[in-house]
């Protein structure tokens, strides 16, 4: 992981930086070989987990709140579950509102929501936790405190072990 501190420099994320993420790479498996299916923004990135299909390779209009017309007729993987027989929830990403057979559907809740519904052990079958759902809350772009970020994502996966959940729930940091 790099850290970019101006336009000409980047420098590497250090233990002391991200300690929770080192924790999760000391005791759990880490996929370092990772490649995005885009290389650009987010946006497509998000389409690509949601979907397995980007319509666009740049920022959509009103990139964080989509508006009526800004969606994209494509076939998603929660509806898939859905139709499966399976639940699922998406707590805070704003990628799922540029999908209309996900955009205002019932599954779509604050990120907020996780915690609670962690700790109580009511997590859907599949559930997709973003903590970048608003900007500049617990992005971990550059500019940003990372920090802030690796200790975020600890409590929640904290608040699936509290809720009794981590015997059968898998966890994908990304």
């Amino acid at each position: 992981m790099t850290r970019q501190t101006d336009d000409r420099f980047k420098v590497q994320y250090s233990k002391a930086d991200i300690p929770e993420y080192f924790k999760f790479a000391h005791n759990f498996t880490l996929c370092d070989s990772y490649f995005s299916e885009v290389a650009g923004p987010s946006t497509p990135n998000h389409f690509m987990l949601i979907c397995a299909d980007a319509p666009t390779i740049n920022k959509p209009a009103h990139h964080y709140n989509p508006r009526a017309g800004d969606a994209y007729n494509i076939r998603s993987l929660p509806m898939q579950l859905e139709r499966a027989g399976k639940t699922w929830a998406n707590y805070g990403g704003y990628a799922f509102h540029f999908i209309n057979e996900l955009a205002g559907h019932k599954s779509n809740h604050t990120r907020d929501l996780f915690l609670h519904d962690a700790r109580a052990g009511r997590l859907p079958s599949v559930s997709r936790l973003y903590g970048d759902g608003q900007p500049d809350l617990f992005f971990e772009h550059p500019k940003q405190n990372v920090t802030d970020g690796s200790n975020w994502t600890a409590e929640q996966v904290k608040a699936i072990v509290d809720g009794g959940l981590l015997s059968k729930t898998a966890v994908f940091v990304t």
